[in-house]
């Protein structure tokens, strides 16, 4: 997909494959918005150009009707009120795969600052199995400069080539598609800006989320060509397994490669005791990384995991806020030796990272604790990065060091005027590196005041910044973007990684019934 000014591009490619041992006739039905234009609208399949009809409305309500009874499917009820491409008939020999094409182009408003793109995937949620390759990509090119991109449904990789031109992509392997993607972009402006998201719901509940925007004038000025002093921490505890171990060194020798030899490193290893690949930092020259394949080699899956010590440990190598410092942890967050509660742990880092270096974990294992990681890397201003099945070392860790640069955003602070929310997430702000955007999500009761305002304060480029918003000026407009449910999943989160951080629990349930009774309301 292209999105310009005044204009959207679509173009889908769906492979469909009879696994039946007799012929199907088929129907392709392809919902439409309505700001389509029909003569915009080209149809393939195996890359022939293909006839096809648009159904109205009452029309494409016929035909559902019609296959709904007769094969005694409701799934297409979904489509109840659209318009539709319509290519019929289909036939399709067994065992064979056809492949559809469709491409049309849709207007858009050129002055919105806020969109909301949705992309529907009835058809692969349609697939008996799971989709052996799902890939979206949502290409910009715009007259005004590209603020935030954030999807509610799915997981995203969001590239930069300039203030007005970007990539937001996803691509997943072997899955199952359950949902829509939906994706919310802002648009305009280039200092520091604060946006606001509100929503109001009946009992008095209230919602609002902050995106917190960082300047776009720090693009090209991005901090990731300093020196980088970079500490390389590896869980091998048994309960990471011998596969992730495995690919967690293939990601330090990757990583290695990217370094120069005026940056610094060192390599941790950790289950319940720790080993370092050297006393201190070394240069990443390339003699001090020809010993790093051997080290790698040596460690083993086995034992329990001393989370805590490791990163203690790494800390003690920094010595220099003039160079970026990052931590990069590959562990599945599930200490089992040393401090294992992840307020403590967040404790003694405060305490210890004189430097202000930066975690960035990478999740590994089965089942990886996200919610500790989450909170660990958050605290310090780094973040998660969870490898996908189709890439490689070298794209994850393309991912960390894209990141991996001195905040542009720092000593953030948000103040409430006439407004008390009850609960925050995340509870504390760190900072934003590059283009990222901050996310705060909140619920308040109704002011009693009609000034209530929401004032965000921030540190960029050696200048304090600020930006202010009126609540009742809030953008309630994206319905489809439910901030109680996002409010909700980041509260009861919270509340079963308090529990799990307790010895003996007997909340769990009442948690799992607090759940429910907030959905069903």
């Amino acid at each position: 997909m292209s999105i310009q000014d005044s204009s959207e591009e679509h173009s889908i490619l769906q492979s469909f494959a009879n696994d039946n041992e007799f012929p199907l006739e088929s129907v392709y039905i392809f919902p439409l918005a309505a700001n389509t234009k029909e003569h915009d609208i080209r149809v393939f399949i195996d890359g022939i150009p293909n006839p096809f009809t648009v159904l109205d409305v009452q029309s494409l309500q016929k035909l559902i009707k019609e296959i709904a009874q007769k094969h005694r499917d409701h799934e297409l009820l979904e489509l109840w009120g659209d318009r539709a491409v319509i290519v019929r008939p289909i036939h399709m020999e067994s065992r064979e795969s056809k492949t559809l094409r469709i491409s049309y182009k849709n207007s858009r408003n050129d002055q919105t600052e806020m969109d909301n793109l949705r992309i529907t995937t009835i058809g692969e949620r349609y697939s008996k199995g799971p989709i052996r390759d799902f890939s979206i990509w949502v290409k910009f090119k715009t007259g005004r400069s590209l603020r935030s991109n954030l999807s509610v449904t799915h997981q995203i990789n969001v590239t930069r080539e300039s203030p007005n031109r970007g990539l937001v992509s996803l691509r997943e392997i072997n899955s199952r598609v359950t949902r829509d993607f939906e994706l919310l972009t802002t648009f305009g402006g280039s200092d520091f800006n604060l946006r606001l998201l509100t929503q109001e719901f009946p009992e008095n509940r209230n919602y609002f989320m902050l995106m917190l925007e960082p300047p776009v004038s720090v693009f090209n000025k991005r901090s990731g060509q300093a020196e980088m002093d970079v500490a390389f921490v590896i869980d091998s505890s048994g309960s990471v397994g011998a596969s992730q171990l495995k690919s967690s060194k293939s990601m330090v020798l990757s990583a290695l490669e990217r370094l120069r030899e005026s940056d610094k490193f060192n390599v941790i290893s950790f289950n319940s005791k720790v080993r370092k690949y050297s006393g201190k930092f070394v240069n990443a020259t390339t003699e001090n990384k020809s010993g790093v394949p051997v080290f790698l080699d040596e460690i083993e899956v086995g034992g329990g995991s001393d989370l805590s010590n490791s990163i203690l440990n790494a800390l003690e190598f920094f010595n220099s806020r003039k160079r970026s410092g990052a931590i990069i942890l590959f562990t599945d967050g599930r200490p089992t030796v040393g401090v294992t509660n992840v307020d403590s742990l967040n404790e003694s880092i405060k305490k210890l990272n004189k430097f202000r270096s930066r975690i960035f974990m990478i999740s590994v294992g089965d089942a990886p604790n996200m919610l500790m990681m989450e909170k660990l890397s958050s605290q310090t201003g780094g973040k998660v990065v969870t490898p996908l099945n189709h890439e490689s070392s070298q794209d994850v860790m393309e991912k960390v060091f894209s990141a991996i640069s001195t905040p542009n955003v720092t000593d953030v602070s948000v103040e409430y005027s006439d407004i008390y929310p009850e609960e925050t997430f995340p509870e504390s702000l760190v900072g934003a590196t590059g283009h990222d955007t901050l996310y705060v999500l909140g619920n308040y009761d109704k002011s009693s005041v009609s000034g209530a305002r929401i004032t965000a304060k921030v540190k960029t480029q050696g200048k304090t910044k600020v930006s202010s918003r009126p609540l009742q000026n809030g953008n309630a407009q994206n319905e489809s973007i439910r901030l109680d449910y996002l409010w909700g999943m980041r509260r009861f989160g919270r509340l079963l990684e308090r529990e799990s951080q307790k010895k003996r629990s007997s909340n769990f349930r009442k948690i799992v019934h607090d759940v429910q009774e907030f959905w069903v309301h």
